[in-house]
């Protein structure tokens, strides 16, 4: 992920601009933190007969399919970050600001480095 798209991600999450809900990238009442990263970053949306949408991704990521998770690697973040986002988002209750809050003190582990692509 390049400090740009990390920069927009935060800035989206702190918009107001996507109600949050848990358990799917993106719903009838909204998205989940990865969603809306998906979102901003144009991913091809189809919606599904209970409103969900499904995400779909590019060739580089195998046409992966999803309604409630990225691409194992994803602009970077593997499904162990992945993992730990959805927690806050879904298990623990944090809103879209403390996730923001979250991804920056983390900032050096989205930013290229090891996970960057």
């Amino acid at each position: 992920m390049t400090e740009e798209q990390f920069d927009q991600w935060v800035v989206a999450l702190r918009s107001g601009k996507y109600p949050q809900q848990k358990h799917a990238l993106h719903g009838p009442n909204g998205f989940c933190c990865l969603g809306v990263l998906a979102e901003i970053s144009n991913v091809t949306t189809k919606i599904q007969e209970d409103d969900r949408y499904m995400f779909f991704f590019g060739p580089e990521y195998g046409d992966y399919e999803s309604r409630t998770s990225l691409p194992e690697g994803y602009l970077g973040i593997p499904y162990s970050e992945q993992g730990s986002l959805m927690e806050l988002n879904d298990q623990m209750g944090y809103t879209f600001g403390e996730i923001a809050d979250y991804l920056e003190a983390n900032k050096e582990e989205f930013i290229n480095g090891d996970k960057g692509v």
